[in-house]
């Protein structure tokens, strides 16, 4: 095994580091940009979310605590809700111009 020398040596540390100060740049703490990153993850597969469907993702964490992270993504500007036409108690949930701005740097720095 290699031995690492010092902090720059390690690609991962360093990925971790930039990944980590784009997303103060943007405000966002660690469980707001996983919020982020999975309305992300759907929106690129072109497939909708609904809040409730994100709802139900208790792997990463209470319902309370996304709800509470959604309004705060909202006000942060980086998520936009839109309603079904033919039903509109149903929200869909999409990442705004500055979210997907966020995204693309992401994407960039793994190039």
């Amino acid at each position: 095994m290699k031995q690492l020398h010092s902090n720059s040596d390690n690609q991962y540390l360093n990925l971790m580091t930039l990944l980590t100060s784009i997303n103060v740049e943007y405000g966002l703490t660690e469980f707001e940009a996983k919020v982020l990153d999975e309305v992300c993850r759907f929106h690129i597969s072109k497939k909708l979310i609904t809040v409730s469907d994100l709802l139900r993702f208790n792997q990463l964490a209470s319902p309370a605590k996304i709800h509470l992270t959604f309004k705060r993504l909202i006000k942060k500007k980086m998520i936009n809700l839109g309603t079904n036409p033919e039903d509109e108690r149903i929200r869909y949930v999409k990442p705004s111009i500055v979210g997907l701005r966020r995204l693309e740097k992401l994407n960039h720095m793994c190039q």
